[in-house]
């Protein structure tokens, strides 16, 4: 799995290497045939290929980022993960055309996921709502019986949402992560994790191992470039204006990649995001066809789900018994705590605690991680 030729040595060892913009590295993989010439190459040798002495002086130490690349490698060999490089027949195509393509992406799991013939991004916000959820309850399985794979980034929320509709239905999916591929960066995501690569799927991320030091928040951005890159097109569900999901959409639009966004309620703030790019431009989703159309392999009239049943969206509210546990039902349209709930209607602790508890016997809100309360 990891037996790597000479060139695809050089471009792992490039991906390896710190201090040196990723342009200046896909310049030098085009330039030199193998690692060891690079080692042996003068500063006059670099000078003639056009590049400045700042390159040439952060290769001088080329020779332990070769070693480094080689101790990677027997490591990788003694696990389960495997390694694509952008020099490489497997690298996923669509990855590879984007301009600012990880040199090597490394994989747990089945890597013909991601050689799928059409794929999906889809991404959102981490506190979705009820009607996230069922956007994509309505949606996905039309989408995913089309044989397309959805790539999301294995967060809390829309995109957790996305990975489980695609195991619930037998389908393929393709998570990228902010760090290592060797487990989930949290606990309560292994479960998602390890169904998806035991379906026949794929995590993906530009590291191979799980380390504190990968976590850092300026990283989220490089991941939702793959996870863009790695799609025809990008759904995004629900989303703030300030969010991951719209960095993903602009890294879309760069990539010259269809960006589609799901109408929501002008007073929510998980909708202005999504509002904001279909004033930019993004195509509303009214239908799944909406998106099936733009996608490869399309073909008119052959989804029927929206001719024969509406989306409804439109949230059947309950009947509920008293003026309070409406105000509780309608405030859990939204993740909230306990103490919000109190804090917001100014009640009794043990009688706002009762009618929570109530109302989630009656099957009306739901406890999700965290300890909050969603109505459903």
């Amino acid at each position: 799995m990891n037996s790597l030729s000479s060139k695809e040595r050089l471009a792992l060892a490039l991906h390896l290497t710190r201090g040196v913009r990723r342009s200046a590295k896909h310049e030098i993989l085009k330039k030199f045939s193998d690692a060891e010439q690079i080692v042996a190459a003068s500063l006059d040798d670099f000078l003639a290929l056009g590049f400045t002495d700042k390159i040439f002086d952060a290769f001088r130490e080329f020779s332990k980022t070769i070693d480094q690349t080689e101790a990677l490698l027997k490591k990788l060999e003694q696990s389960t993960l495997g390694v694509l490089t952008i020099t490489s027949s497997h690298y996923p195509a669509r990855l590879k055309e984007t301009v600012d393509a990880p040199l090597a992406l490394f994989f747990n799991g089945d890597p013909q996921a991601l050689l799928s013939g059409s794929t999906l991004a889809v991404v959102g916000t981490r506190q979705c709502t009820n009607y996230g959820e069922r956007v994509l309850q309505k949606m996905l399985p039309v989408i995913l019986e089309r044989g397309i794979c959805v790539v999301s980034g294995l967060a809390y929320g829309i995109d957790t949402l996305a990975h489980q509709q695609s195991v619930r239905h037998q389908a393929l999916s393709v998570a990228v992560q902010a760090c290592g591929v060797d487990q989930a960066n949290l606990i309560q995501q292994r479960s998602i994790f390890n169904e998806i690569i035991n379906s026949g799927g794929c995590v993906v991320s530009e590291f191979p191992f799980y380390s504190r030091q990968h976590m850092g928040r300026g990283l989220f951005p490089r991941r939702n470039r793959i996870v863009s890159g790695l799609s025809d097109a990008v759904l995004v569900v629900e989303a703030p204006v300030k969010s991951g999901a719209l960095i993903t959409a602009r890294f879309a639009l760069e990539q010259n990649r269809d960006v589609f966004a799901v109408p929501g309620n002008l007073e929510q703030t998980n909708s202005m995001g999504c509002l904001k790019l279909i004033q930019e431009g993004a195509k509303a989703v009214l239908s799944v066809d909406d998106i099936l159309e733009e996608l490869p392999g399309y073909q008119k009239g052959q989804s029927s789900l929206f001719e024969d049943q509406p989306l409804n969206l439109i949230k059947k509210i309950p009947e509920l018994e008293s003026d309070l546990e409406e105000t509780l039902y309608q405030l859990c349209e939204k993740p909230r705590v306990l103490d919000e709930m109190i804090a917001h209607t100014q009640c009794d602790a043990s009688e706002i605690s009762a009618l929570v508890t109530k109302l989630e016997m009656l099957g009306h809100i739901k406890q999700i991680p965290g300890k909050g309360y969603l109505s459903v």
